[in-house]
């Protein structure tokens, strides 16, 4: 079972296999079982309902276009490269 990162309106932002952890009023993490890391790129999941103990009942997805999928995982790299300058920045560390 994965953990997803949902919004207030229950699309999916993220699924990963290790715990989810947010500060944001506006997100929550649930537990899905039918999709994998990866799967929110390739297709727009909304959660629609969940149990008491967070699990996902309901859902709807999409297959996303092979250029929303491009855009998406293009997005992915520069939000994980900027991160990495984040940290070099605020850790002084070495640079790239």
């Amino acid at each position: 079972m994965n953990y997803t990162l949902i919004n207030s309106n229950g699309e999916v932002l993220e699924i990963s296999k290790k715990p989810i952890v947010t500060m944001n009023d506006n997100f929550r993490v649930v537990r899905i079982n039918e999709f994998e890391d990866g799967d929110e790129i390739n297709y727009y999941i909304v959660v629609l309902d969940t149990n008491d103990d967070g699990i996902v009942t309901a859902y709807s997805a999409v297959k996303q276009t092979p250029f929303i999928s491009t855009i998406l995982q293009e997005n992915a790299m520069l939000k994980n490269s900027l991160a990495d300058l984040w940290e070099i920045v605020l850790l002084g560390g070495d640079t790239i």
